[in-house]
């Protein structure tokens, strides 16, 4: 996290603007900073295994494990549940809760944060619903 920290610190431009952009807001940005502290560092979500080394039975039952996981700290209120409004909170530094990571954190992410009013208004509420999937 040291390095990772050097670069937003050298970085030439806002990076806290940055990352409310990435997380869809400041209101997600800010969430962001106070659970990732006890996502970073649990050891059932952050596990060190790649899941690229998983066949895709193993990488299923791992993703329901840290969904499993999170439930278990929202009871403890420890973090908030995932929702489709925070969803990204979760996605960037979980590498997604569920299979489905990439279609929020690339699609929706993208139609919710650069698509036009127009084009959130007409997508979104089919991309939440998997009606469509990108």
């Amino acid at each position: 996290m040291d390095i990772f920290q050097k670069e937003l610190d050298n970085a030439d431009f806002d990076t806290d603007e940055a990352c409310c952009l990435m997380f869809g807001g400041k209101k997600s940005y800010e969430l962001f900073k106070r659970l990732a502290p006890v996502l970073l560092d649990d050891p059932v979500i952050r596990n060190k295994d790649f899941r690229t080394d998983m066949d895709r039975g193993e990488a299923f039952q791992y993703q329901f494990k840290k969904l499993a996981r999170v439930r278990q700290l929202v009871k403890e209120d420890k973090s908030v549940a995932p929702d489709w409004i925070n969803y990204t909170v979760f996605t960037y530094p979980l590498g997604g809760l569920i299979s489905s990571s990439a279609h929020h954190g690339m699609f929706e992410s993208f139609i919710r944060n650069i698509g036009s009013k127009d084009q959130v208004k007409l997508y979104l509420d089919d991309i939440m619903g998997y009606r469509i999937l990108g």
